[in-house]
């Protein structure tokens, strides 16, 4: 709805690595940590998975949001600017 291609993830540790094939070969790739879960987001889920593709750049929600909250309570201009595009 931003205008952003997305693939998500149900869970921080629901990510297998065979699905990297999928995402590799952008020119860039945002990866969200959530920023409400004591940092599982960003240590089990974003870094890692930034590890294994050419090109990510981790984003870290600003405390207290996952991607949803922060659209909701920010809109989908802010979430754009918080990413740079």
């Amino acid at each position: 709805m931003a205008g952003i291609p997305t693939v998500g993830a149900p869970g921080a540790t629901s990510w297998k690595p065979e699905f990297t094939r999928m995402i590799r070969g952008y020119k860039a790739v945002y990866v969200y940590a959530d920023n409400d879960d004591g940092g599982t987001g960003l240590e089990k889920f974003a870094e890692p998975l930034a590890a294994l593709i050419e090109n990510a750049r981790v984003i870290l929600l600003p405390e207290g949001h996952d991607v949803n909250s922060f659209v909701q309570e920010n809109g989908y201009d802010a979430l754009k600017e918080l990413i740079g595009v």
